[in-house]
Parts: C-alpha cells; structure tokens; sequence
C-alpha cells in the first residue's frame, strides 16, 4: 500500500502484553455476554458478507462462525502479530474467515461491498480524527441499506462505573477514550452520514459501561 502505516495503540496498550490479551479479557470483562450481545446486534442474514473492523484475536468472528455458519466474515486490523494469533484460533476450530492487513487509512475494499460491518471495543483505541476517518470509511464500504455496529466503552451507567474506566484511560490513552467517555460517538456516527441510529442494549463490566449502537448507511 502507498499509505504509511499509521502509530497505533496494541491491545491492552503495550505490544509486549498483546499475547496476554485473550487470559486477561477473559479475567476482566463478561467475554460471552460481551461478544453475545454484538452478535444479538447485528443478526447476520444468511448469506450476507460482514466486515469486523479491528478483529484483534478472533474472538468475535469465532462467536458469529459459532452461531451464523453461513455468514461470510472478513475480518480487517493493522496489527500483524494478532492476526497471527487470530489466524490459528480460527483454523483450529475448523472455521474460515477472511483476515485483512491494512495501514491504517483507506480500507483496501471496494465501495458497497458489506452488508454491514462492526467493531467492539476499537473505535477508544483512536483520536477524534481517525474516529471521524473509520466512520467515513465505513460508509463507503456499506452497501446502502447496509448496518454498521459499534460496541464501545461510552458514558459510564453510574460513578463507580466512571471511577473503573479510569483503568482504561490510563491503558489505552486519555485523549483517545474521551470521546468514549462523553457520549461523542453517537454524534459521531450521525455526522458520518449513518441514519436510524440507536443504542441497543448495554453492558456494565469491571471497566466500564459498553454501549452498542446499530445504524443504517441510507
């Protein structure tokens, strides 16, 4: 690709605990529920071709395989190493899925090539500005008509819930989680040009309230 790839930040902060990732989620957050209820969100169709955006380990696309066989997933990160990672879970299930490299900028897929895309807990890891860009890419890549989902840590459900994403501001940055944490990220979406937005359902965990939003591309 001519882009550079861009800085990023790994899961859990630090490249050096990305192979921890799976044992400490598994430690701090209600992963089933968690991954269940993107999939509740989304509902595949049969048939339909979905985008996860920042696949990370697998996790998700092993949930939606698990319950959605037909689904076709393709699954886009800019981290090499999880795809490794991501790449065996899959292949040892005996699941198949589509597992993208990218740099960080354009997405490398055509315009309207999803019936719908999604992301869980990425869209903290970005500045305001590579929020706005996904968001705007995602669009492009939706075919009209088409869902996009984002399940994401937003405004905490109490102040104990406030105090505990204070872990994951000092993990992953506070100038990335502020967004999050003010409730920017539906605005976010409307200003990409998604309609009939609303919030799902929620999820309170050790760090934080997630909030899952589904909108149409028109």
């Amino acid at each position: 690709m001519n882009e550079k790839t861009q800085d990023y930040t790994p899961a859990l902060g630090f490249k050096f605990l990305t192979g921890l990732y799976d044992s400490l989620i598994r430690m701090f957050m209600p992963e089933n529920s968690m991954r269940r209820l993107i999939g509740d969100v989304i509902l595949p169709r049969e048939g339909e071709h979905i985008l996860e955006f920042g696949f990370g380990t697998g996790s998700n696309i092993i949930s939606l395989l698990r319950r959605w066989p037909n689904t076709q997933l393709t699954g886009i990160d800019i981290d090499a190493k999880v795809r490794d990672i991501a790449a065996r879970k899959i292949e040892k299930q005996g699941l198949g899925a589509k597992l993208d490299l990218y740099e960080g900028g354009t997405l490398p897929y055509d315009d309207g090539q999803f019936d719908a895309a999604f992301t869980l807990l990425v869209l903290h890891h970005l500045t305001s500005e590579a929020k706005t860009k996904a968001l705007a890419e995602f669009y492009r890549v939706i075919k009209p008509g088409g869902r996009l989902i984002v399940g994401d840590f937003a405004r905490p459900a109490n102040i104990f819930l406030r105090i505990a994403f204070l872990l994951v501001q000092i993990v992953d940055g506070f100038k990335t989680t502020d967004d999050n944490l003010k409730d920017r990220l539906p605005g976010m979406i409307k200003g990409a040009k998604f309609v009939d937005l609303v919030e799902r359902t929620s999820l309170n965990t050790l760090t934080g309230t997630i909030r899952y939003y589904c909108a149409r591309r028109p």
